[in-house]
């Protein structure tokens, strides 16, 4: 039985207007892509029930796409497609080169593990070229550690970016417990 476009709405999807940046649209795809499997959603349908989640200038944007098409050759386009698309509209190149470069340059500061974490973790979804294969990512995630905490880790040789991830949070928290 296909997902209707009733079922697909009250499963709740994001909506998209492009004021997030690219972070905002990477976690846009997932949630979609989340939406389509839970209704099961078909390929020829995912494009139309995407764009009827766009707001304000993706909306514009969306229009203007469509009106230089039509809505039936836009919407019979892939969902991977129209991913391409968007990440052209939405992150250009500079955008990305930037958030490489922080990528790049980005460390723990103090004992703030979760907000390193989390930027870390954001910036490797967007950047993937950096931290692929998983051992060049738990390379990357081990050389922003403060040094105390990232000679531990090196040291304990974690087999996973997860379980490097957990390792950190321990000793992290093993510190912060024992300061006065």
């Amino acid at each position: 039985m296909e997902c209707t476009y009733k079922e697909f709405m009250n499963a709740k999807p994001k909506s998209f207007d492009d004021t997030g940046g690219v972070i905002d649209l990477t976690r846009w795809f997932k949630k979609t892509e989340s939406v389509f499997e839970i209704c099961a959603c078909p390929e020829t349908s995912k494009v139309k029930f995407a764009a009827c989640t766009f707001m304000d200038r993706a909306l514009s944007w969306w229009n203007g796409y469509v009106k230089s098409l039509s809505l039936q050759v836009a919407n019979a386009m892939s969902w991977e497609d129209l991913k391409v698309l968007m990440l052209a509209e939405y992150c250009p190149r500079g955008e990305v080169q930037k958030l490489e470069q922080e990528l790049w340059v980005l460390t723990m500061k103090n004992s703030d593990i979760t907000a390193y974490t989390a930027r870390f973790s954001d910036l490797a979804i967007l950047c993937p070229g950096m931290v692929t294969p998983e051992s060049k990512k738990m390379e990357r995630y081990i050389w922003g550690l403060t040094p105390p905490i990232q000679g531990n880790i090196i040291a304990a040789n974690p087999l996973t970016f997860d379980s490097a991830k957990r390792l950190t949070q321990s000793l992290v928290d093993h510190e912060f417990a024992k300061a006065p």
